[in-house]
């Protein structure tokens, strides 16, 4: 396991987690601002593809999409500490925390399953 697996991984739990804010309506409960189910949508759709040229690159060890991957990872389990948070707080299930708690659990087994392996290239 390294980090290319890894990130693949997580990006196949993204796509999930985008099909499972959508599934249940994450716009219309979004916390912070009313968002419009279109701007949900763009959003998400954007990030999945600006994604995968930074996957492809990755395989081919280029600096610039190690450093992107590190900066994902962490923004996903943040993303998942965020879903849990909002959940406890508003004492309900926020659309997204399913996959965001498997962020968070799916980290957590790698980096002490792999340690410094998932680090690597």
């Amino acid at each position: 396991m390294n980090l290319k697996h890894f990130t693949i991984l997580m990006y196949m739990i993204l796509i999930a987690h985008q099909i499972e804010e959508y599934i249940y309506e994450f716009w219309k409960v979004f916390p912070l601002y009313d968002m419009p189910k279109t701007i949900f949508v763009i959003f998400n759709v954007m990030v999945s593809l600006v994604l995968v040229p930074v996957w492809v690159s990755l395989w081919h060890n280029k600096l610039w999409t190690i450093n992107i991957t590190r900066v994902f990872l962490v923004l996903m389990i943040l993303n998942g500490i965020w879903h849990i948070g909002w959940s406890i707080y508003f004492h309900q299930y926020m659309p997204g925390l399913i996959t965001g708690v498997m962020f968070i659990a799916i980290s957590v087994f790698f980096i002490l399953r792999y340690g410094r392996k998932i680090c690597s290239v």
